[in-house]
C-alpha cells in the first residue's frame, strides 16, 4: 500500500541522520533533522546556498582523511563504522540544494554535511548544527515534492515523467470534471498559470445536492509551498488540516476555502497522475 502524500511529507519532516564519525574511534550518533524549508533554484539565493554547495562538494572530493569515505568516478560513498552510504554521484548530491531529491538522498547529504561541519570551523560558525544546515541550504520546491512522491510510491506512473508544472496541464492527464471524481493521490493545479502544484492526500465528507451531485468535499493537501505571506504563514513541506473544496460554475474547476496554506481561496484543477501512460518526458520548464 503506498504512503499517502501526507505520510510521505513526514519522511522529510522527521529525518533521523546517523552521523559518520569524523575521527577514528569516534562512536556514531543519530540526530533528528527536519528538511522543512522550501528551496527553488530559480528564486533568489539569499542564504548563499550556491556558494555553500560548491564548498561542500570540494570538501567531499578531498575526503579529508575520514575513515571509510571514498571518491571514485565522480561519486562519493561511505563504508565505515557508521554503516554505509551507497555511491552518490556529485550531481545527485546537488539535488537537495536545488529543490529536488528523495528523503533517502536528503539523509545521505546530511550525513556528509555533518562531516563538513565537524571538520571546517568556518562552516561550523555559519551552521553549527545539521538543522541549521538544512534550514539554510536544502529543501524541496513544489514540483520536486510531487515528482519525488510519484517516483517513490508509483514508479512508472505518468506522474514520474515530468519535471515541469505545465506538463501536468498540457500532456493529456485525466482531468476530473466533477467534484465526485476527485480522488486521493490526484495532482492539484491552479486554474490559471503554473505558479504551484500539490497533491491530494485524502478525500472525505462529501455533501450532495438534491440531484445527488457532489457539491462539497474535504481534502487534505500535501505540498512544498513557496515564500511565506500574511495569508500563508508557513512555507516549505506541509500537509493538512483538511480544507473545504466546493464546485464552481465551470466544469472541472474547484474552489478551496478555509485552509491556511497556498490554496486558500484559490480555484484549481485536479488531474490523475497515477495511471501508467505513454507520456513523453517534458524536459525542464516551470520548476515550482
Amino acid at each position: 500500500m503506498p504512503d499517502t502524500p501526507a505520510a510521505f511529507a513526514e519522511h522529510y519532516l522527521s529525518l533521523r541522520v546517523t552521523l559518520i564519525p569524523s575521527t577514528p574511534g569516534e562512536p556514531p550518533g543519530t540526530v533528528p533533522v527536519s528538511a522543512r524549508n522550501y528551496r527553488n533554484n530559480g528564486h533568489r539565493d539569499t542564504k548563499g546556498s550556491g556558494r555553500a554547495m560548491h564548498r561542500f562538494l570540494a570538501a567531499l572530493a578531498n575526503r579529508g582523511g575520514v575513515e571509510g569515505l571514498r571518491e571514485a568516478g565522480g561519486a562519493i560513498s561511505y563504508n565505515g563504522p557508521a554503516g554505509s552510504v551507497q555511491p552518490r554521484p556529485l550531481h545527485d548530491i546537488l539535488q537537495p540544494f536545488d529543490g529536488k531529491g528523495s528523503s533517502t538522498l536528503f539523509n545521505d547529504v546530511l550525513k556528509f554535511a555533518a562531516l563538513w561541519i565537524a571538520r571546517d570551523s568556518h562552516q561550523r560558525a555559519r551552521t553549527p548544527t545539521l538543522q541549521d544546515f538544512a534550514d539554510a541550504y536544502i529543501g524541496l520546491d513544489c514540483i520536486g515534492f510531487v515528482r519525488a512522491y510519484f517516483l517513490s510510491e508509483f514508479p512508472g506512473s505518468a506522474g514520474t515523467q515530468h519535471a515541469s508544472i505545465s506538463a501536468f496541464r498540457e500532456r493529456g492527464f485525466n482531468k476530473r470534471m466533477s467534484l465526485g471524481e476527485v480522488r486521493q493521490f490526484d495532482v492539484m493545479l491552479p486554474a490559471t498559470g503554473n505558479a504551484h502544484i500539490a497533491l491530494i492526500s485524502s478525500v472525505g465528507n462529501p455533501r450532495r445536492d438534491s440531484r445527488g451531485r457532489v457539491t462539497r468535499i474535504e481534502c487534505e493537501f500535501a505540498q512544498s509551498a513557496g515564500e511565506a505571506t500574511p495569508r500563508r504563514p508557513h512555507n516549505g513541506i506541509q500537509h493538512g488540516p483538511p480544507a473545504q473544496v466546493t464546485v464552481t460554475p465551470q466544469d472541472g474547476v474547484f474552489h478551496s476555502a478555509h485552509t491556511p496554506d497556498a490554496w486558500h481561496g484559490m480555484n484549481f484543477y485536479a488531474v490523475d497522475g497515477v495511471p501508467v501512460q505513454p507520456v513523453p518526458h517534458s524536459g525542464l520548464g516551470s520548476s515550482g
